[in-house]
């Protein structure tokens, strides 16, 4: 570049947006409009999804079709020692709720509860409960087919981590949806665990049959269909007033029975 197009003359042009020919190096090299301290993942671009689109960094879908299980990166909490789901988990149930209306060729599901060893195990089991049957409520308040979806609650007998700590309890703190039956098939996918059966939590067995006109929909050996397909703009609302009002995240603690 000559003198008059080289706007930094000191630095080597690098050839990136926003100018690729300012001379100048690129201020946003991922090309998604975040520059500076604005920008935490200067090498990646935002994907805009609604959903964290300020802090320049691509996104891990909230929920994801793995084997299966409908995988979720995010956790649905709950008030301290109660099944009410908070508001900042409005949205992510939606998106659940989501996928599973979009692919209906998952035609049953089970969504487990699970906590941290506290308490007696009488109490821990019938929270756990509770909590998934909020869950399969909202659910299918949000238009999922109730016969294609049923609520279990373990308890704390099934630890992914048998640490004492906080990031072990709040790992213990959980929902997990399996998905029992996928076109017309039993999928054979692991429930609960040996140490819930051995207190009498055997979970019950998969639908003989497909739930009527769950798969209807869905041509035998098709793919899932994208999870993050159609962003939701969920806004939970005030309960005293019903206005509207704005999701706010919760501590990590927010499970905790």
């Amino acid at each position: 570049l000559d003198d008059g197009a080289d706007k930094c003359v000191a630095e080597k042009e690098d050839g990136l947006p926003p100018d690729a020919k300012d001379g100048c190096k690129s201020t946003d090299p991922d090309g998604d409009g975040l520059v500076g301290d604005a920008d935490k993942c200067p090498g990646e671009a935002e994907v805009k999804n609604n959903y964290k689109d300020e802090d320049g960094c691509p996104d891990v879908p909230r929920v994801a079709l793995v084997g299966s299980e409908v995988k979720l990166n995010e956790k649905i909490s709950f008030a301290a020692g109660k099944a009410d789901i908070e508001p900042a988990s409005q949205e992510l149930l939606a998106n659940i709720a989501q996928v599973i209306k979009d692919n209906p060729q998952i035609e049953f599901v089970e969504v487990a509860a699970y906590s941290e060893k506290v308490g007696n195990d009488a109490a821990t089991v019938t929270l756990t409960k509770k909590r998934a049957d909020a869950v399969v409520k909202a659910l299918v308040a949000l238009g999922v087919e109730k016969n294609r979806v049923r609520p279990a609650g373990y308890g704390a007998h099934c630890s992914l981590d048998a640490g004492e700590t906080e990031e072990a309890k709040e790992k213990n703190r959980r929902v997990e949806i399996k998905i029992m039956r996928f076109e017309g098939k039993d999928t054979g996918v692991e429930l609960a665990c040996a140490a819930a059966v051995t207190k009498g939590l055997k979970p019950a067995g998969v639908p003989a049959t497909a739930p009527k006109g769950a798969a209807k929909a869905a041509p035998k050996g098709s793919d899932p269909k994208p999870v993050e397909a159609k962003p939701v703009d969920l806004k939970p609302t005030d309960t005293k007033t019903g206005a509207a009002k704005p999701a706010e995240a919760k501590p990590a603690d927010a499970t905790k029975p």
